[in-house]
């Protein structure tokens, strides 16, 4: 997004007398503001000389500005000197990266013979990097702050697996499945993310900020996570009385935040996983990004007081109800005619074309319905096997 950047002489002389307000702020016709999606209280960033982030609080144009030029933003002479002089000016946000990515999906045991599920308590642990979750088996990868490595990682773990039930009785004739929920169980593909630590904890303004973060991440990743379950696999988002699985849902602590919307199908196929992973990661590090450039460093946290704050971040947020009617429901026709709308928000944000290729993989599969077996190891070793047979034939 560019926006013209002019200096106001009425700014200027204002100056003057209200205590260098008007060097704090930059002015935008209403029209410019709709343009640009820029709403009053919003932050335009902008590039001073020393190539440091300058940020400006958008508040409304004087009269005799708007007429001269109703497209245009406007500040001050000094801050106009003091920013690089260039023909306009892009809003910029610095990124905050080396966030660490994490997750713990579930999936079942499935008898070859019988059709029914096993509990995982027959094979496996409770803890370790592959255990038991009750009937589930957990897998628990390794971190990193690359999406690509905590896929990896899970592969590797999926092969452990079959290692192990290889050695206990009929365990080879016991297949692992997919699915986010079977036979009156559910499973989940919570997502965990190592924030900086002024957004961890249980300080009251941390979860205060948590409570409306997460209406955000049940938009942009919570509504693309449910269309590869499609209209069969709808018991866990859709059982009534239960939170689980529904928007709304995390976990916060000293160390990580958890998002647990994500279902277990995501672990079908590994280019569900690599893409939820991904989407996760873009969507997080934007969020703590602009968060961070909003309260200068953390340190104003609390003046994100309510979700008109982060829709201030984030206009094309929907209201939290919306985004329930989206999620909550066995058809998901209209959370598929969302998703032009969300693609078009995510390929904007701060971290996109690192992760492009896998996200962009993740939205084909959502765009052209592109269906999975609930097979993991069928599915993922074909996806590796070709990966590697690839790297050969390159070689």
């Amino acid at each position: 997004m560019r926006i013209p950047i002019k200096i106001s002489a009425t700014m200027t002389g204002e100056c003057e007398w209200n205590d260098g307000f008007e060097n704090r702020v930059v002015r935008v016709p209403e029209a410019a503001r709709i343009k640009y999606s820029l709403p009053v209280g919003s932050f335009l960033h902008l590039r001073d000389k020393h190539g440091q982030l300058f940020p400006l609080q958008v508040v409304p144009a004087f009269k005799e500005d708007t007429q001269k030029d109703a497209a245009a933003g406007y500040v001050t002479e000094r801050v106009f000197n003091y920013l690089v002089i260039v023909q306009d000016f892009k809003q910029e946000v610095e990124r905050v990266a080396n966030i660490t990515l994490g997750c713990d999906p579930e999936a079942f045991l499935m008898d070859a013979k019988t059709g029914h599920i096993v509990s995982a308590t027959r094979f496996f642990r409770r803890m370790g990097d592959v255990g038991h979750d009750g009937m589930l088996l957990e897998f628990r990868p390794m971190p990193s702050i690359r999406a690509e490595v905590v896929t990896d990682n899970l592969w590797q773990l999926i092969q452990k697996a079959r290692r192990e039930l290889n050695t206990r009785g009929e365990g080879n004739r016991i297949i692992m499945v997919a699915s986010s929920g079977l036979q009156g169980l559910t499973a989940g593909f919570h997502l965990h993310y190592g924030l900086p630590y002024a957004l961890l904890g249980r300080r009251p303004p941390v979860r205060h900020l948590a409570n409306l973060m997460v209406t955000l991440f049940d938009y942009y990743i919570g509504v693309p996570a449910v269309i590869p379950e499609g209209e069969v696999d709808h018991h866990r988002r859709t059982v009534a009385y239960v939170d689980y699985g529904k928007p709304g849902g995390y976990r916060l602590d000293n160390r990580t935040f958890e998002f647990r919307l994500p279902g277990g199908s995501l672990l079908r196929h590994p280019v569900l996983t690599a893409g939820l992973m991904s989407l996760g990661a873009v969507v997080v590090e934007d969020f703590v990004s602009r968060v961070r450039e909003a309260t200068d460093n953390f340190t104003g946290i609390t003046d994100i007081r309510s979700l008109t704050d982060i829709r201030a971040l984030y206009p094309n947020l929907p209201q939290p109800m919306d985004i329930h009617s989206l999620i909550v429901s066995v058809n998901l026709q209209p959370a598929r005619e969302r998703m032009s709308a969300i693609v078009n928000d995510i390929r904007k944000m701060v971290g996109y074309k690192e992760r492009a290729n896998a996200i962009e993989a993740f939205f084909s599969c959502i765009e052209k319905g592109t269906k999975f077996s609930s097979n993991i190891e069928e599915n993922w070793g074909g996806y590796y096997h070709a990966e590697q047979q690839g790297q050969m034939g390159f070689l």
